[in-house]
């Protein structure tokens, strides 16, 4: 049984929180059941930032997360993301009542070997709680425009 429920799961060029605690997104490619999708001239290529922002539901009072950034060859575009969640509860606050949690992660500089599919999972002890899928396709160049003759 999951630990906690994704109340979402967005990829973006950036993400961040502002005043207040909302939620900013900036060049969204996709979420969870949205696969993106980003083109590239060649390759391999040098990706500047994707910026992972998630959203969950859980009861625990800890809840470890792990997350994955692999192709679909199942290799490692970097190394894991392991860490714990520790639930702060108001006082008198029921312990089945949910708490939500968010939390943003930025990949910098990602090296992309080949076009393909990636993929960035959620996990908690083993338990996939998402998968953000995102297709990187080589970008067509376009024609170089003429000007308009004067006549």
């Amino acid at each position: 049984m999951a630990k906690a429920n994704v109340l979402y799961a967005h990829l973006a060029d950036q993400a961040f929180p502002s005043e207040g605690g909302k939620l900013n997104l900036i060049g969204m490619f996709g979420g969870v059941n949205a696969p993106g999708r980003v083109g590239l001239a060649q390759f391999p290529a040098i990706y500047p930032r994707l910026a992972l922002a998630v959203g969950l539901a859980t009861t625990e009072d800890k809840l470890p997360i792990t997350v994955t950034f692999r192709t679909e060859d199942g290799k490692d575009i970097i190394q894991p993301f392991n860490g714990t969640f520790e639930i702060q509860r108001q006082a008198g606050a029921p312990k089945k009542e949910a708490a939500n949690l968010s939390f943003n992660l930025n990949f910098d500089t990602i090296r992309i070997e080949k076009a393909g599919k990636l993929y960035i999972t959620i996990e908690s002890e083993k338990d996939e709680l998402a998968e953000v899928e995102i297709e990187a396709v080589q970008a067509q160049q376009q024609p170089p425009q003429e000007s308009p003759k004067k006549p």
